[in-house]
């Protein structure tokens, strides 16, 4: 079954630290909330998880971790922990490794180092999906491996980026994410979702515009702000896009 459920206390803090979760579950056949968040189902408080591995977990959706956000805000920080070979095996299943979103509290992820990889979403989100559920979702990726991950019949291989949520990818290498939209990352056309991406470079990957669906990739003429570049990013509202050092020839 699942390992941890964190459901009480909007103060509550919960660490794990240089542990490996493997071979949760929940039964995917089953498709309620209940049944997302095969290692980490967190719907309330601060859950942080240092230097640690989620592998091979799955469930309907959210194969590695479900943050729902019920009856208050939540805060999810993973540092330097890997989330590879995660599934979120229904067919509406979202986020191969993250879940994020589903109700109109403040969800609050962040991932700084580690990897996302090798995960695979039924539906959208291969390695995350973030604001799936039309929620408030708040997702930033610093010094991230996005890697392989794969949404075969939806959309954001990488990454998805649903409507009202704001998610910045700095220093983030996107290699070899595939779906059927959005190979990289996929942005509902929807104004309420904002984005960033900045400093960041794509390898293994074809050189066309399925990488990046309803998401601008260019840097124009200017480096970015975030060291070591010192200039000013382009501007295309609702967020700030400047992908610098992109190498799509792999």
């Amino acid at each position: 079954g699942r390992h941890f459920y964190v459901g009480s206390g909007t103060n509550a803090v919960f660490t794990l630290t240089r542990v490996k979760l493997t071979g949760g579950y929940k039964d995917e056949d089953i498709t309620t909330n209940g049944q997302r968040g095969g290692s980490i189902y967190h719907q309330r408080g601060k859950v942080v998880v240092i230097d640690s591995w989620f592998f091979n977990n799955r469930a309907y959706g959210g194969g590695a971790i479900f943050v729902e956000a019920y009856g208050g805000d939540v805060t999810l920080e993973l540092i330097d922990t890997n989330v590879t070979n995660n599934q979120a095996t229904h067919s509406s299943g979202s986020g191969g490794g993250i879940l994020a979103g589903d109700s109109s509290y403040a969800h609050t992820v962040t991932m700084s180092g580690g990897e996302l990889s090798h995960n695979e979403a039924g539906k959208n989100g291969g390695g995350v999906s973030c604001g799936d559920a039309y929620a408030t979702v708040s997702c930033t990726f610093t010094n991230v491996l996005i890697k392989q991950n794969t949404a075969p019949s939806g959309s954001g291989g990488g990454v998805f980026i649903g409507s009202d949520s704001n998610v910045q990818m700095r220093q983030v290498t996107f290699e070899d994410n595939s779906a059927a939209s959005g190979r990289q990352v996929y942005r509902l056309s929807d104004d309420s979702a904002a984005y960033a991406i900045v400093n960041s470079k794509v390898v293994n990957a074809p050189s066309d515009t399925s990488n990046f669906m309803n998401v601008d990739p260019s840097c124009a003429s200017s480096p970015c702000t975030v060291a070591p570049f010192t200039s000013t990013c382009s501007v295309d509202a609702p967020g700030i896009v400047c992908q610098c050092g992109t190498d799509s020839s792999g």
